[in-house]
């Protein structure tokens, strides 16, 4: 028999084998997801407020069958009590007592409901909330008009989303109060209770919103991600799991810049902690931090064979002393494997420089290395695609920018065509322009802030002009920088020399083009948000792997799409 069941304005059928009270209770509660330590308080009602107990409950049922009537679970001595009593509770809850007087009720979603959401509810979750907000519709139509979204935008719409996900999937407290002199009483227990939970929306409902994003916004989904949210759930779902975990875990490889599951990290997450400091800065939400693989820093198999260690001595000492280019190219392609090794041990990377002292007056040897460690075909990747591709992009990309200072402006236009000496040329002028569509991090606790555009350029390539002493460069430095670009010419736009600075050493490069000097500074080094966005985006080298800031992955689609 199917009886009509309304629970907090939702209505369900609920199917019985006998008509009983305790059985409609059984069945209703599961339908509703209704925790089964609230059944001795459960109580039904007829359409006329009239209560139903099990005395009367077959009759009434019944005789009543044919006339369609719909009966009301409650937890009150009416429906309206009930109403005003507490808040809605749609998924699985916990319950909390902390006495016979408070009750809070935690509204924890099933990582099984979550991550059964197709990607059309998705789709159309993300769409209705655009649709309700003031503004919503604006974002839409731009993205209709220009099949992308400008940075002021993204922000607007995360911004929405968020509001939504924190408004329905925080956490719900239900606090049942006996009489008013409770409330006094028992605040301080409450709150101390309350701050013991985290008030962020779950991992399921993070990414099932930030799919959704990515399903409305196609442009915006990042084209490198293994497992994006359309393909996985869309386009080839995969099979239901036998245990939660194992779902869980195929949720953990899907990673966007909107919401990443694996660190904790995206837009959405990035503006929910905003919310949350500033609602309670005294409960700060600390990072999920994970260690990820990738980068410079990551040790790689190579093919090269190995010199035992009477060959290295050997090899070493010819090096120092040889006057042939050739020869030293030869045994550093040889000590390779061993050069390698010191780079990744922490006792030994200071000391690389020193024992190859070649790295100073041959050119090429750097290039060489990364060949070696990567292959020709990446090698080359850089050269080939900037000025076919991403040069133009970035451009564009930076005109777009919501703040436009005048230095920005001119870097612009200096990209564009140099106006004066005092203009990079138009390849530099370019390159330099990812520092403001890539700002730099803050530099972590007990460090200054947050790096300007402006500055941060400044770490990338500094100007000497010829005639001056390049030892007077390197003697006066002062303190341990990244490995930056020595440019050498008779001004900005008319450079003629390169060289890398590492550890106040100058290595003088192969290339006589500021697009070729990058290209080298780049396989020295690649640590910060503008090497990432090289290395993944342009070099390929472990797309998946290394850790992105988002605003790397969003730039990656916005020049990939």
């Amino acid at each position: 028999m199917l009886v009509k069941v309304k629970y907090r304005g939702d209505q369900k059928f609920v199917k019985i084998s006998e008509v009983k009270l305790a059985e409609l209770f059984d069945g209703a509660f599961k339908k509703f997801g209704i925790p089964l330590s609230r059944l001795s308080d459960a109580k039904l009602f007829d359409d006329t407020k009239t209560e139903l107990d099990e005395e009367v409950f077959e009759e009434v049922v019944v005789s009543n069958r044919d006339l369609g009537r719909v009966y009301e679970l409650s937890f009150g001595s009416t429906p309206e009590d009930f109403d005003a009593e507490v808040m809605p509770v749609s998924r699985e809850s916990s319950i909390l007592d902390v006495d016979d007087g408070v009750t809070v009720i935690l509204n924890i979603d099933s990582p099984l409901q979550m991550h059964s959401c197709s990607g059309n509810e998705a789709l159309s979750l993300i769409e209705d909330i655009l649709k309700k907000r003031p503004g919503g519709d604006q974002i839409i139509k731009e993205y209709r008009r220009t099949n992308n979204l400008t940075d002021a935008t993204r922000r607007k719409m995360v911004n929405m989303v968020v509001a939504n996900m924190t408004e329905i999937h925080g956490v719900q407290i239900c606090v049942a109060l006996n009489n008013v002199c409770c409330i006094a009483r028992k605040k301080s227990m409450l709150m101390t209770c309350l701050h013991a939970f985290s008030t962020s929306p779950s991992r399921s409902v993070k990414e099932r919103y930030a799919k959704g994003i990515v399903s409305v916004f196609p442009q915006l989904k990042d084209p490198f991600s293994e497992k994006g949210y359309v393909s996985i759930f869309v386009l080839y779902p995969p099979p239901p799991p036998t245990h939660p975990k194992k779902l869980i875990n195929q949720a953990a490889d899907i990673k966007e810049h909107f919401y990443d599951s694996d660190s904790g990290t995206g837009y959405l997450a990035w503006r929910i902690k905003t919310i949350q400091k500033r609602a309670s800065e005294d409960q700060p939400t600390p990072a999920q931090n994970k260690r990820c693989k990738g980068g410079p820093a990551s040790e790689r198999d190579v093919a090269e064979p190995e010199l035992n260690e009477e060959q290295l001595k050997e090899a070493i000492s010819l090096m120092k002393h040889a006057t042939d280019q050739e020869v030293v190219r030869l045994k550093m392609k040889q000590t390779f494997v061993h050069r390698q090794k010191m780079i990744h041990d922490s006792h030994q990377s200071s000391d690389v420089l020193s024992t190859f002292t070649r790295f100073a007056d041959v050119k090429g040897l750097i290039e060489q290395d990364f060949t070696l460690l990567f292959g020709e075909e990446t090698s080359a990747k850089l050269l080939e695609k900037w000025p076919t591709r991403f040069k133009e992009k970035t451009i564009e990309q930076s005109k777009s920018l919501s703040h436009i200072s005048i230095e920005l402006k001119e870097l612009i236009q200096a990209a564009e065509s140099p106006q004066s000496e005092n203009d990079w040329d138009s390849d530099l002028s370019s390159l330099l322009l990812l520092v403001y569509l890539l700002p730099p991090t803050a530099q972590g606790r007990g460090k200054p802030g947050r790096l300007s555009a402006i500055h941060a350029t400044e770490h990338f390539v500094v100007f000497l002009k010829t005639g001056n002493s390049i030892q007077g460069h390197l003697d006066a430095i002062t303190q341990t920088r990244q490995p930056y670009l020595l440019a050498i010419g008779t001004s900005r736009t008319n450079l003629h020399g390169f060289f890398i600075v590492i550890d106040r050493i100058a290595i003088p490069c192969s290339a006589t083009t500021s697009l070729g000097a990058f290209d080298e500074l780049f396989k020295a080094h690649f640590s910060c948000n503008m090497y990432t966005f090289i290395q993944t985006t342009i070099f390929n080298i472990d797309v998946g792997l290394v850790k992105e800031n988002p605003r790397v992955i969003e730039l990656r689609s916005r020049f990939l799409q």
